[in-house]
């Protein structure tokens, strides 16, 4: 028997996912295992090439240590981090088999993503 607070990110979940992303006119499909109400976001989020994610910062309040973190399961991904003039100041290449994997932004770090191979998880 499952017990109710596990959540698993198994292999089911991100073939359905990825075939969400590919089918929606975005390109792309979040799958959140956080409650609303939580002030930690944990998601899964599938990007396909051709999705634009709008540059974009979080701002939250200054009693809470906000941060993102990024790790990438398959596929790679461009982030570009933005100055506070929309001038790229940074690029990374975070790939699922290349030297970095993932990337932790601190809060208000203007950030977009460019998907740069489709998310194909089957």
């Amino acid at each position: 028997m499952e017990h109710p607070s596990i959540k698993r990110l198994d292999q089911e979940l991100l073939d359905t996912i990825a075939q969400q992303a590919r089918n929606s006119s975005r390109l792309r499909q979040n799958y959140n295992f956080h409650n609303p109400v939580e002030k930690v976001q944990r998601f899964l989020n599938v990007l396909q090439p051709g999705t634009y994610v709008r540059p974009h910062r979080h701002r939250r309040a200054p009693e809470v240590n906000g941060f993102e973190f990024f790790l990438v399961l398959q596929g790679e991904l461009w982030m570009l981090l933005l100055n506070d003039q929309s001038q790229i100041i940074q690029q990374e290449r975070i790939s699922a088999h290349g030297p970095i994997r993932g990337i932790e932004l601190a809060e208000g770090t203007y950030h977009t993503l460019v998907a740069l191979t489709r998310t194909r998880f089957f």
